[in-house]
């Protein structure tokens, strides 16, 4: 499931340190969602000598793309690939801009990019996190389902479309309870809700709205 932002720079230049400083050129890194510190991670690999494709995820809207640190302005990238309908489509864009160059690695940039980059490196035939099987790696209940298997310490909670699909377990809850939406980027939609009256008000207000990253509800 999800990594936080230093695992992600972590494991993006254990990746890039696998070239030698004499390698031959033009090998292309894949980084999707290069915003935020994303950008570091595209930049580094500019800057080690690699080509950067950035591939973008359908929910990343234009005016989320402009969000990268200064060193990252202005990075000329060899291309930027729009995520297409099928994943056999957007792997086919990404090799095509490519152009015969050899890809070595798919990086996730962002959270919102991690399920379209799981899908994107198996295609690619890189490393990869691969397909979850337990369900979407974003899904925070997803996630704390695989970590309470795994015998660790995992939060008590309710999923559920509808309020009253919860209900019964607010009621037995003390307060505070956090209520959050299940894919989100970082606290986006996330409430520390101090009454039953609150924690109703704002599922419903999540149920109803557009977050900036993330589906609907």
């Amino acid at each position: 499931f999800g990594s936080s932002t230093s695992e992600l720079i972590s494991h993006s230049i254990a990746v890039l340190r696998l070239a030698s400083p004499g390698m031959a050129p033009q090998q292309v890194v894949v980084v999707v969602d290069p915003v935020s510190t994303g950008g570091c991670v595209a930049a580094e690999a500019k800057a080690r000598g690699y080509e950067v494709i950035a591939a973008w995820c359908e929910e990343l809207t234009e005016d989320k793309r402009c969000h990268v640190p200064e060193v990252a302005k202005g990075l000329k990238y060899l291309a930027s690939i729009d995520e297409h309908i099928t994943i056999q489509e957007s792997t086919a864009a990404v090799r095509a801009a490519a152009g015969g160059r050899p890809i070595v690695a798919c990086i996730v940039g962002a959270e919102s990019g991690v399920t379209f980059a799981d899908k994107l490196s198996l295609e690619l035939g890189v490393r990869s996190n691969g397909i979850f099987p337990a369900g979407d790696r974003r899904d925070k209940s997803v996630q704390q389902k695989a970590v309470k298997a795994a015998g660790l310490r995992a939060v008590r909670e309710a999923l559920g479309k509808t309020w009253e699909e919860v209900a019964d377990f607010v009621e037995q809850e003390p307060m505070p309870i956090v209520v959050k939406p299940v894919e989100s980027c970082g606290s986006d939609g996330v409430k520390l809700c101090k009454t039953k009256e609150e924690a109703r008000l704002h599922f419903q207000l999540l149920m109803e709205g557009q977050r900036r990253v993330g589906a609907q509800g």
